[in-house]
């Protein structure tokens, strides 16, 4: 093998080097955008949270009401509080969806919030709210509506 030889395949090695940490890199570039729109999903949801919470608070459910045009009477404030506690669960329910979608989170993670869905889904008010709130062609739609599709045969 010749110099001339030697530094060809020298040459041929570092490409070979060079293209494989260009895919290292590249892998490494997705994944970590896939974990940054996870965190900003997942703080986007927190922050949806704690606001929907905030407004189940009864001194604030009766501010609402009242500043809709609306009279706090107790059952309204209770309807409210109600509301306000269901949105938050599905802002919770569908982060956790989102998560399982984008593949960070493990079918275990997405088997215990379908067992948490049925539960709170499968109760009437809960149900019935579902269906005037969903948003019908999405993903998270089509996953809870499959969830009570298969506890209703059950």
């Amino acid at each position: 093998m010749t110099l001339s030889d030697l530094a060809n395949l020298s040459t041929f090695l570092s490409g070979i080097a060079v293209t494989a940490s260009l895919i290292y890199l590249a892998l490494q570039v997705h994944q970590n955008t896939k974990h940054t729109r996870a965190l900003i999903r997942q703080g986007r949801a927190s922050r949806a949270v704690t606001v929907t919470l905030a407004e189940a608070e009864a001194g604030m459910a009766a501010a609402i009401i009242t500043a809709n045009g609306g009279v706090a009477t107790p059952e309204r404030v209770q309807q409210q509080q109600y509301e306000s506690f269901f949105y938050a669960r599905l802002i919770s329910f569908e982060d956790s969806f989102a998560q399982h979608d984008s593949g960070l989170m493990g079918k275990d993670g997405l088997e215990l919030t379908r067992a948490m869905a049925l539960r709170f889904y499968g109760q009437s008010g809960n149900r019935e709210l579902w269906t005037r709130t969903k948003t019908p062609g999405t993903k998270f739609t089509a996953f809870i509506d499959d969830v009570l599709a298969k506890a209703a045969i059950d």
